[in-house]
């Protein structure tokens, strides 16, 4: 008997956490779209001008060269180059070819 009510108070809580979980998890995921949104929008400008001085078509080419490189499998993933941490700060880093 005590072996059933183990059993269903350890059930009860296993659900308890996968439920928290999934609030985590939908929760962050909200707060990424919001963040991903809002540094669309400041950046818009930014972007619009970057583009506009892109004589060599250097953006339009990295972009094409991005889509082939998700396009190419859905298995391989390449491995990304370290950074230091300032470099993910930076808004610019993609701009730095046109330097």
């Amino acid at each position: 008997m005590q072996t059933i009510i183990s059993e269903i108070a350890f059930t009860f809580v296993d659900d308890a956490v996968a439920l928290a979980r999934g609030f985590v998890t939908v929760a962050r995921d909200i707060a990424a779209e919001m963040l991903a949104s809002a540094r669309a929008r400041i950046l818009a400008p930014v972007d619009r001008l970057a583009r506009m001085c892109d004589v060599g078509g250097v953006i339009a080419a990295r972009e094409a060269a991005t889509m082939r490189r998700r396009h190419r499998g859905a298995n391989w993933q390449p491995r990304p180059a370290p950074r230091r941490w300032r470099d993910h700060l930076n808004i610019f880093r993609g701009l730095q070819d046109l330097t």
